[in-house]
Formats: C-alpha cells, structure tokens, sequence
C-alpha cells in the first residue's frame, strides 16, 4: 500500500469511528504536533499538544470526540513526495463546551517511515479561530 492510499484509509477510518485502525498505521514512538501548533496569543490548544507514542495518539482521538463535533471532514486533495502526504481538509465543526463553530481548511502533513508506519503528523490550522472557540 503506497503512502497516499494508507492516508485515504485513514480519513475513511476516522469517518468511520474506527481509532483502532488508524492507530495500527503508527509506528510505536510516532511524534504527533510535535511543534505543538498554537495560537497567535501563546496557547496551546488543548487537543492539539505535543504526543509521543501510539497510546497517546489514543488520548488525542479521545479529546476531539469529547471536545468537538465535526459537520463536516472533507479531504480535498492529497500532495505527496517520497515519505510524505499532505493532505487539504475542509472542516465545519462546533466546540461542543461553547457551541461555537469553525470552518476552516487545515493542511495534515503525514510522515512515513521506510516500514511504511506513520513516524509523524503536524496539523496546519486557524489556530486563533480554534483558541477562541474554547472560550466561547
């Protein structure tokens, strides 16, 4: 399986509620928002924290289930070199705590490593838009 295809199967996991499937594609030490994405102000978005391993990439995917709740998860198109994808999203979600809604559209940048594992991701978004959703 090529690296764009292992991306398509993981959105279509995501859709599918199926975590289990895309945390199989990770390899155990997968660095996750390393560069942790925050906002104008200085703040990390609280889902969007640096991770470093598989279980908790875990706790990243149980925190945007609690926090948000996504309308729409649109990937528009996938851009991809030798050991990396990025991929376009269109996003409509509410913060659940706020009711406060987001559309966006975020840039995923996937890593692979030579076995074929996921080694890192690192969200591109509006990261003011997502820090000011969380106070309403």
């Amino acid at each position: 399986m090529g690296n764009v295809d292992a991306v398509q199967g993981i959105y279509a996991a995501f859709g599918d509620g199926d975590i289990g499937a895309i945390l199989g594609r990770l390899a155990d030490d997968v660095r996750w928002d390393e560069w942790a994405p925050t906002s104008r102000t200085g703040e990390v978005i609280p889902y969007l924290a640096p991770r470093v391993g598989r279980d908790a990439v875990a706790g990243f995917f149980g925190e945007i289930i609690e926090a948000l709740e996504f309308e729409r998860f649109e990937p528009t198109a996938l851009l991809a070199s030798d050991d990396q994808v990025a991929a376009l999203i269109n996003v409509t979600l509410m913060v659940k705590a706020t009711g406060t809604r987001i559309e966006d559209t975020e840039i995923h940048l996937w890593t692979f490593g030579p076995d074929g594992k996921i080694v890192a991701l690192r969200h591109f978004l509006d990261t003011l838009q997502h820090a000011a959703a969380q106070s309403g």
